[in-house]
Parts: C-alpha cells; structure tokens; sequence
C-alpha cells in the first residue's frame, strides 16, 4: 500500500512539473494579444504567467520573471507592452526569454499565422530574423526573432 501512495506522488509531482514548465512558457499569439490589450488586462496576463512588476513609464509597462531561489546563472523573462502609438507603430509587444527551447515551437507558430519570412541579418553576436504579415506601412503585422548568446525574443509591431 505504501508504494503504491509513492507511486501515486511521483506521478502527481511529475505532471505538475510538466504543467509548470508549459505554464511557463509565451506564445506567439500570446505576444500579438498582449498588444491589444490595456495596462490592466497586460498587468493580469503577466502574472497569471508568473511575472511580477518590473517598470512603467509614460510609454511602456514591463513585467520580468525569473527562476525562484536562484543565484547564478538565472532563467529569466521580460515581457514589455508598448500602450502608446510610437512613429508609425500602432501596437507593439516584446519577450524575452533564456528559455532558448521555446523558440522551436515559434518557427511553426509563425508559419501557421501566416508569416513569411522577408529577411536575416547575423554578426558576431546576434541572429535576426524578420517576419511580415500583410502589407508594410498599412494594415502590416511585422515579428523579429533575435537570437542572442543566452536570449531569444520576438517582437511585434502592428501597423
């Protein structure tokens, strides 16, 4: 009997982990909607996902998250909600992450919403990719993915 209870805890810790781990982790789509959204929906989005309060300003509200109990070496992720038009930028959003496992499931997101590919750039330091939906300057919806020694990120303007 008392195996079997074992049995039942390690499966029950296992699938929270999972859960935990999946929780963790930011969409694309989930970019583009924290865009549409105001300070207070951004703020309750963010901390359902494990965020805390980083900044605001006249301009930007920014949430960060990292590892709990960690000294060195972090996992961390910043997710940011521009509120304000900027230039010729409706909507914007931004995430960060360490997390570099969840870019995988980004390229096929990106692919399923409908983005093509318009250009990469690289250096010494960075890769960038550069995603459009629709048209430029108009009605465009445009991702940057930036991958980083340690960081990935997108970034979503909205025409």
């Amino acid at each position: 009997m008392r195996q079997n209870q074992l049995s039942r805890f390690l499966i029950l810790t296992l699938v929270l982990l999972a859960c935990v781990n999946s929780f963790s982790q930011i969409t694309i789509r989930e970019v583009i909607s924290v865009s549409k959204t105001d300070k207070e929906k951004f703020e309750i989005f963010a901390l359902n996902k494990g965020f805390s309060f980083h900044s605001v300003t006249d301009v930007e509200m920014a949430m960060l998250a990292i590892e709990p109990d960690c000294d060195f070496n972090c996992n961390e992720r910043y997710l940011s909600l521009t509120f304000k038009p900027v230039g010729l930028w409706s909507k914007q959003s931004y995430y960060a992450t360490t997390y570099s496992n969840e870019l995988v499931n980004w390229y096929s997101e990106l692919a399923s919403l409908g983005f093509k590919l318009e250009y990469t750039r690289e250096n010494e330091t960075e890769y960038i990719k550069h995603y459009i939906r629709g048209e430029r300057y108009v009605e465009g919806e445009e991702i940057t993915l930036t991958i980083e020694s340690g960081l990935v990120s997108i970034w979503y303007i909205k025409w």
